[in-house]
């Protein structure tokens, strides 16, 4: 079985035995500009990123910048103190290629986790499950001031105590140091900051202090010794800082680091970089993937991989958009309800462009009818006038028409009852599941929630709305576990293809979602977030539709970066859309492109690999005469979408 990593090196590793402290063996002296050398400056933050959060309240905190991460560290002689961290960037190249090994790192039940550092674990990162805060791609360990612990493995890990009677700040296998912390009174390090990249966490090498201990002689401006008059504890090629060490005792001198590879280790394969671009069977072939035989895909952020079960890029197709460790845990965009596991045959590597979708309404003349517009038209009339939209929508909601893309999403409003029912036969959602998988359809994002409020006005019995005061569309836990089980059941009976679908909660956009720790708590159950926002909406004290705060618009950011830093989908759902005839209070002109404007301008994350923009595209009171297409009239709902797959590079 092969392996398919897309990843961030340039240069193939492959496995590699430990090798002594000093040994520099793997030294090329070749010039990385994309290296830098931050000064430690104790109490002081130097290049501290907000984003990361005060991870070491009370101390300075040093990080490297961008995309950077900890390659060597630069130790003074007469303190044994870190006053130099070596960053370098950790994504050179967009892809990389494995065959025969599933990479290191963790799966998508298994991510990086944050450990507060007042656990009574310490000294190391890892700790029971339950103290652990899922979804965080950062994390801290602690390296001093704390009982030594001298085997890991209790604490989820395979690393052994890779230096034993020390203190010692590691990370979790896949993570490796971003930053360090240090008090005003430098007295010792304190802790390490831990970024997840899905990196192999085996050990191959620790560097002692007390002289220099390099690997490889990196350059930064052209100079090998970027720590003139420090000691250099330098990882080698393709290796990375995974753990620092310290004396338990004053003066608490530095001991040693711990390296691992930047990247994953081949296990008896081969391995092959991928750059941005196609690849058929005869060219992976050509880099030592045969053909079915790739069982797990890295991909480097920024980046999605497009999938084939077919040779140039033909047969059932899927897109990854952040690294699948097991294939067999993979179903995108399957109808036929199998894994890709050891089936595909081509891939593309891009880069990561707005995923566009839409409900398209009125479908035919009769719904077209019943709808009352006369001058909107409907979609079975444009046949043949929405190319460029047909070729790159991803999903839409019950409709085929010219789209080429098999996925579907739907909405799904709870029953007024208790709780959602279990039992498969003749249930409305199962039904709808099947009806598209019968048809060769896939099912990509089924948007819940609980309506009563918005339907009926109110919540007039237990259990109608949801549990959460701010916004009673969001599922009661029961819900979610009955849904859940409502899927099983489903596959079981043999009606659905799988077991598990993709449950999108639909929500308000007041940001309940990430701000109640009990919203919370449920939409991590779920797989992702769905904020309905319309164009006719005013905001509560009557000013003109929320877009239009700053602040509104930043808390929809933050709130967009939790869920997908959690690692969910963001779906975000746009529409109805207004008329000129709607009035002042609801219209002016290009208000559709201005809305999408002013998000970008707030750093909204439109590109992100797991962000998806559905136009929410019904006729709707004043906007009901809104033409459908064709694409090429820029008022138009198809003129809408095509200008945003634009705008967002699909």
């Amino acid at each position: 079985t092969h392996f398919l990593f897309l990843l961030v090196l340039a240069v193939p590793i492959s496995c590699q035995t430990t090798k002594s402290e000093t040994d520099s063996s793997d030294t090329d002296n070749s010039d990385t500009d994309n290296c830098e050398v931050i000064d430690v400056v104790a109490g002081t933050n130097t290049n501290w990123n907000s984003a990361t959060g005060d991870w070491d309240s009370g101390y300075g905190k040093t990080e490297c910048t961008g995309d950077k991460i900890v390659f060597g560290l630069g130790v003074e002689h007469s303190t044994n103190r870190v006053k130099k961290i070596l960053c370098c960037d950790a994504v050179p190249s967009p892809a990389r290629v494995f065959t025969n090994a599933h990479y290191g790192g963790t799966s998508d039940s298994e991510e990086t986790e944050t450990l507060d550092s007042d656990s009574d674990v310490g000294d190391v990162l890892y700790a029971a499950p339950s103290q652990w805060v899922p979804g965080t791609w950062l994390s801290r360990a602690r390296v001093g001031g704390a009982s030594e612990i001298s085997d890991l493995s209790a604490y989820g890990s395979p690393i052994a105590n890779w230096d034993p009677g020390y203190w010692k700040g590691t990370c979790l296998v896949g993570a490796a140091l971003r930053g360090i912390s240090v008090p005003t009174d430098a007295v010792a390090e304190h802790e390490v900051l831990c970024e997840e990249k899905d990196f192999d966490g085996t050990q191959v090498a620790v560097l002692s202090s007390g002289g220099d201990s390099r690997r490889t002689s990196r350059s930064v401006r052209g100079n090998t010794d970027w720590a003139s008059g420090y000691w250099k504890l330098e990882c080698g090629q393709n290796e990375v800082v995974t753990g620092l060490s310290m004396a338990t005792t004053s003066p608490y001198a530095v001991h040693k680091v711990r390296c691992s590879p930047s990247g994953a280790t081949a296990n008896n394969g081969a391995s092959a970089n991928l750059a941005v671009g196609t690849f058929t069977t005869s060219q992976l072939s050509a880099l030592g993937i045969d053909d079915n035989t790739i069982s797990s895909i890295r991909v480097a952020p920024g980046y999605q991989v497009r999938i084939y079960q077919n040779d140039s890029f033909d047969g059932e197709d899927g897109v990854v958009v952040r690294s699948q460790p097991d294939l067999v845990n993979f179903f995108d965009n399957r109808a036929d309800g199998a894994n890709w596991n050891d089936t595909i045959s081509s891939v593309k590597v891009e880069k990561v462009a707005g995923k566009v979708g839409v409900r398209a309404l009125p479908r035919n003349a009769g719904e077209q009818a019943s709808w009352g517009c006369t001058g909107c038209g409907n979609w079975d009339d444009n046949t043949g006038l929405y190319p460029i939209v047909a070729a790159n929508t991803f999903a839409v909601m019950d409709y085929r028409g010219d789209f080429t893309t098999k996925r579907q999403f739907e909405e799904y409003y709870l029953p007024f009852e208790a709780y959602e029912s279990t039992d498969p036969v003749n249930h409305r959602l199962i039904n709808w599941i099947k009806g598209n998988e019968d048809a060769g359809r896939s099912v990509e994002h089924l948007v819940v929630a609980r309506e009563t409020r918005l339907i009926r006005g109110n919540c007039d019995s237990p259990n109608l709305c949801g549990p959460i005061a701010g916004d009673s569309r969001i599922l009661w836990e029961q819900d979610v576990t009955n849904l859940r089980q409502l899927f099983v059941n489903a596959k079981n009976a043999g009606l659905t293809k799988r077991s598990n679908y993709k449950l999108i909660a639909l929500v308000l956009y007041n940001n309940v979602c990430y701000t109640d720790s009990r919203a919370r708590s449920i939409i991590l159950s779920m797989d992702g977030v769905c904020p309905e926002i319309h164009h006719f909406e005013e905001m509560n004290d009557g000013r003109a539709n929320p877009v239009y705060d700053p602040g509104w618009r930043a808390a929809l950011a933050e709130g967009a970066a939790w869920v997908l830093n959690n690692k969910k989908d963001y779906v975000f759902y746009y529409g109805p859309f207004q008329m000129p005839d709607c009035g002042a209070q609801y219209w002016h002109d290009d208000m559709y492109r201005e809305w999408i404007n002013l998000l970008s301008g707030s750093s909204f994350p439109w590109r992100h690999g797991q962000m998806h923009l559905y136009l929410n595209a019904f006729p709707h009171a004043c906007g009901m005469e809104r033409p459908v297409g064709p694409e090429e009239n820029p008022e138009s709902i198809q003129g809408f979408m095509k200008w945003t797959l634009e705008k967002l590079g699909g």
